[in-house]
């Protein structure tokens, strides 16, 4: 004999799913922006090297403008920047040489003077934070 109403509930779990899932997407997408346009520019390629992977990381230096799935948590989602010098642009202490180089510092230190020092962790912590308050 089936439950009665049962129907309302398979419903309401199925509409709280979808919901959440819509949340937990905005907030990837408003990190991911976050990291993508505070990553230091100095010639541009690590900015422009960012991809975004279902299933496993890239292994490619070209950065994609592939978009999140629709439906994301049940997904694997990397955001991976394979350029040699990313995480000194992360921890601190890349020295520009580009002519983009910023205040055209002869080579002083770069990352600490265009973004904040960690600025992937502070946005993965950020990102972190919205999803537990869900």
């Amino acid at each position: 004999m089936p439950l009665i109403g049962m129907q309302r509930v398979v419903k309401a779990i199925d509409q709280e799913v979808l919901t959440v899932n819509n949340k937990v997407k905005a907030i990837y997408l408003q990190g991911l922006n976050d990291i993508k346009h505070n990553t230091p520019v100095d010639t541009g390629t690590a900015r422009a090297g960012w991809a975004l992977t279902i299933g496993t990381p890239s292994s490619s230096k070209q950065g994609n403008a592939k978009k999140l799935p629709q439906f994301v948590l049940d997904k694997k989602i990397f955001y991976t920047n394979n350029y040699e010098y990313i995480n000194v642009l992360e921890y601190g202490g890349y020295k520009g040489v580009g002519d983009k180089t910023a205040i055209g510092d002869g080579g002083k230190i770069f990352s600490d003077q265009v973004a904040p020092s960690g600025w992937v962790r502070i946005a993965v912590q950020k990102m972190t934070n919205k999803i537990k308050k869900l």
